[in-house]
């Protein structure tokens, strides 16, 4: 694909693989600052997109005490500024840590979410709240085991996606199923994707005729439901989805996937490519 790029674009490349000694980072626990955008919006817009993936993962294994742990371990470390994907878990488990976070805290929701969860009795947490960490630190822990995966999401820099949405830059990102899990690749391009979604959320007026395509191959991997309230409202922004399948059996792994994408795009183009 590099090769199709004209030698004057190479400049505004940005190339992520995950198995380069140096990848990019992108820390979906980082906000940007952004002229006339609330850093409440971004932070409620930015957890829902995390939230979605590691539902999309864990499916059967979700429940509604992960969600709202983690929503609230995700909104803490953005609302504080500090942090990445190592600091979730770290966060839960580590009462130094966490009582050093929420001392930060503004918020108070948040504030009352750790005062009432993470009561100490006796130097102990209620039962409840260690079976719902354990069960959270069990499924960050297929990620957080992954070396070659903390070195792009467990830095506390981030590539600024919208700098590259405003400047028309050319990114790509390369998921092998040579080298990674079904899981890790839905994980890692979730992530990139929702960073885009994020970020095109947060263009300015002046740009949304600045018409930018993303393209999302194998896109049964990375898309869940909620992609039918994305479509609609990127429309607006110039952020169209072009995404590329290959037959529409794909889309039953996530219920309603299919109805959610058929009943919005506009365009559809079938090839076929081959016989038998």
């Amino acid at each position: 694909m590099l090769e199709l790029i004209p030698e004057h674009r190479i400049e505004d490349v940005v190339y992520f693989d995950l198995y380069d000694s140096h990848p990019p980072a992108f820390n979906f626990c980082k906000i940007f600052n952004r002229p006339g955008r609330s850093r409440e919006d971004e932070v409620e817009k930015t957890t829902s997109e995390v939230i979605e993936i590691f539902k999309r993962i864990f499916r059967e294994a979700w429940s509604e005490k992960n969600e709202n742990y983690l929503t609230n371990g995700l909104k803490t470390l953005l609302e504080v500024g500090k942090g990445n994907i190592n600091d979730i878990q770290r966060l839960f488990k580590d009462k130094e840590y966490r009582d050093y976070i929420v001392g930060q805290l503004k918020d108070p929701q948040l504030k009352q979410f750790w005062k009432t969860e993470f009561a100490e009795k006796k130097g102990r947490l209620s039962p409840g709240t260690e079976s719902t960490v354990s069960s959270l630190a069990y499924k960050l822990d297929k990620f957080l085991n992954k070396k070659k995966l903390l070195r792009a999401v467990a830095q506390d820099n981030c590539i600024d996606f919208k700098e590259i949405l405003d400047n028309n830059k050319i990114v790509i990102f390369r998921f092998s199923k040579d080298n990674m899990s079904e899981d890790m690749i839905k994980f890692n391009g979730g992530i990139a994707i929702k960073l885009l979604i994020v970020a095109a959320f947060a263009r300015d007026k002046s740009k949304w005729n600045d018409v930018y395509p993303v393209f999302i191959d194998e896109c049964h991997n990375f898309l869940s439901e909620n992609i039918k309230t994305v479509m609609y409202e990127l429309r607006k922004y110039g952020v169209p989805f072009v995404l590329m399948h290959q037959v529409l059996e794909q889309f039953s792994e996530v219920p309603g996937l299919k109805e959610a994408i058929y009943g919005n795009v506009g365009n559809k183009i079938t090839f076929t490519v081959g016989w038998g």
